[in-house]
């Protein structure tokens, strides 16, 4: 029978929390002599044991590792069961003959999951590190053969002629990923899907990698677990991935074409990468080809979809639109929706034109825009060099303007403004032109030719009229008329009607208004001042005289009067003498004059 009893081993396990260190040590050397001599108490105690590897006491610490080549005599294949204490016990183990046991296990487990893998990269490398100088310990030597063996795509390197920041940085960039059969842990544990990952992937790591899980052919279910950086960085890279260097990259967990498919899919469908993946296998990250696309704007102006016409146009279209909101740029799409245009740059060369153009027509631009989208450029249009004045597709540029204005001014030296040779001059279309011209000139200073082509100021008229009434011979008189109604193009009868009716226009306008600049009007009516003041006259209203200005409100006229008033009697308090036109009065009349 057994030396120790069961009862008895149950009052030493109770000895295991003490805090007399002795007490606990010689409870845990009783209890390892037990495992080694009976396996029923090693399946019972092991678990427990096996926890004070990590205690805080050396020499607890240094009883268990005596026990632990003791034991796997007995039950040699045990570690796979302890892994997450042997990886705890590194972290904080000094002895390097404990350090090299442990590493010794280590090296028979059969494999690491993600969050063990994750641990021994982290505890390999401050290893490797501390022991550096220590060679003859073997702790470097026995941490480079599990380097090779549990990061096998280092195994090709020289590992250990390699500087000890080179195999750090080697470690670093290895890409941690796992792959689990489902459907197998199933058969063996009975664990349902969700048990299994709220138990064993939703960890303390749960924020350094990605995990989801894929049914395959045959119903299968795997369980797939990443490093998360490595992979959005993988597929966030500004170029274009083959399958192959996708294939190769994932070669420990997938190894089909149509595996990879799938797997690429899922990880664009859960959101965790951004892109397309081709039928011809290339993997277009999203940053790629936003980058392209960014690219082309601003190198051309414009985007050609010709040139993505292996990508869905949904893909295009919302990455346009990301590329729109984020730098505040409106694009326009083309009539046959094979051209994207960037609103910016079609300013920029509306303005461009403008500076030096008369007009800008819009007409290319319509042709090749959806008229919905030629809207947003009209609605768009760069001010600075554009004026309001448009005709279909012609816009008037400022600088149209001025030359038009100048025309305009050296037409009432003439007496008429050719709409026709001024239109070829300055290479306006007529139609937009008389639009112009009318804005500028008010149509009751003169009189249209039949044709509308020319506008004959009423002055230059009056003046030819004049011409012909100072003809004494009657016959000769009438022979001018006919001269000039045929050389201007206006009906005979017409001439002096017109001007008469437009007159008559005139003084109506002006006894609506509370107030006219004589020099305007005097140029509407085509007289001299002398002849217009006549004119307002025979109107028979009653107006005050300022300056260029006749005010005929009766108040304003008031105003005007006390204003004028006002300005003689705070002159009068400075000045002895005030000049009014060829008078100069003394100061003191001026006050007597107010004032009678």
């Amino acid at each position: 029978g057994d030396l120790i009893s069961e009862g008895l081993i149950q009052k030493i396990e109770v000895n295991f929390h003490s805090e007399d260190e002795k007490l606990k040590i010689n409870s845990l050397i009783i209890i390892g002599f037990a495992m080694i001599a009976n396996p029923d108490y090693f399946d019972r105690y092991f678990q427990k044991f096996i926890t004070f590897l990590i205690d805080t006491s050396e020499d607890i610490r240094n009883n268990i590792h005596y026990f632990l080549h003791e034991l796997v005599k007995v039950k040699p294949n045990f570690a796979d069961s302890i892994i997450d204490i042997l990886l705890e016990s590194l972290k904080i183990e000094k002895n390097s003959d404990n350090i090299l046991s442990l590493l010794s296990f280590l090296e028979n487990c059969q494999d690491l999951n993600f969050d063990q893998l994750y641990d021994f990269r982290v505890i390999i490398k401050s290893l490797v590190s501390l022991f550096q100088h220590k060679k003859k310990s073997g702790v470097v030597t026995k941490s480079i053969n599990l380097i090779k063996r549990y990061f096998p795509q280092l195994e090709k390197f020289d590992l250990e002629k390699q500087d000890i920041k080179i195999l750090k940085q080697s470690l670093d960039n290895q890409f941690l990923m796992k792959k689990y059969n489902f459907s197998e842990i199933k058969k063996k544990s009975g664990m349902q899907l969700k048990e299994y990952i709220k138990n064993n992937v939703k960890t303390r790591l749960k924020e350094k990698k990605i995990y989801f899980y894929l049914k395959m052919k045959k119903n299968n279910i795997y369980i797939f677990e990443l490093e998360k950086d490595k992979l959005i960085n993988f597929f966030e890279r500004e170029m274009k991935i083959s399958r192959k260097n996708i294939l190769n990259t994932f070669s420990q967990i997938i190894n089909t074409d149509s595996k990879l498919k799938i797997f690429i899919n899922t990880l664009i469908n859960l959101k965790i990468i951004n892109g397309y993946y081709s039928t011809l296998g290339y993997f277009y990250p999203y940053t790629y080809i936003k980058s392209k696309i960014l690219d082309d704007f601003q190198s051309n102006g414009e985007l050609d979809l010709n040139n993505y016409n292996f990508l869905p146009p949904n893909f295009i279209n919302k990455i346009i639109q990301y590329i729109s909101k984020s730098i505040n740029q409106m694009f326009l799409r083309g009539r046959n929706q094979k051209f994207y245009f960037s609103l910016k740059r079609m300013q920029e060369q509306i303005n461009l034109e403008a500076a030096k153009s008369s007009i800008v027509d819009l007409k290319p631009d319509r042709a090749k825009l959806l008229d919905e989208d030629f809207i947003k450029l009209i609605k768009n249009l760069p001010k600075g060099y554009l004026s309001h004045f448009r005709k279909g597709t012609q816009w008037l540029t400022n600088l149209g303007t001025l030359k038009i204005k100048k025309e305009v001014q050296n037409s009432k030296i003439v007496g008429y403004f050719d709409i026709s040779k001024i239109s070829e001059k300055l290479n306006i279309g007529e139609i937009l032109l008389i639009d112009v011209f009318d804005h500028f000139i008010d149509s009751k200073s003169g009189i249209w030719d039949k044709r509308r082509e020319i506008f004959y100021y009423s002055k230059y008229l009056k003046e030819k009229i004049k011409e012909i009434n100072a003809i004494s011979d009657e016959e000769e008189k009438l022979k001018q008329i006919d001269k000039i109604s045929k050389n201007l193009n206006i009906d005979k009868n017409h001439i002096i009607s017109k001007i008469d009716e437009n007159l008559q226009l005139i003084g109506e306008e002006i006894k609506q208004k509370d107030e006219i600049k004589i020099n305007d009007y005097a140029e509407k009516t085509g007289m001299e001042i002398n002849d217009f003041m006549k004119f307002i006259d025979d109107l028979g209203k009653h107006y005050f005289k300022k300056a260029n200005i006749l005010i005929f409100n009766p108040e304003k006229i008031d105003e005007a009067k006390n204003n004028i008033k006002n300005m003689l009697i705070e002159k009068s308090k400075s000045a002895d003498c005030i000049s009014l036109g060829t008078f100069e009065i003394k100061s003191h009349l001026i006050e007597e004059l107010i004032n009678t």
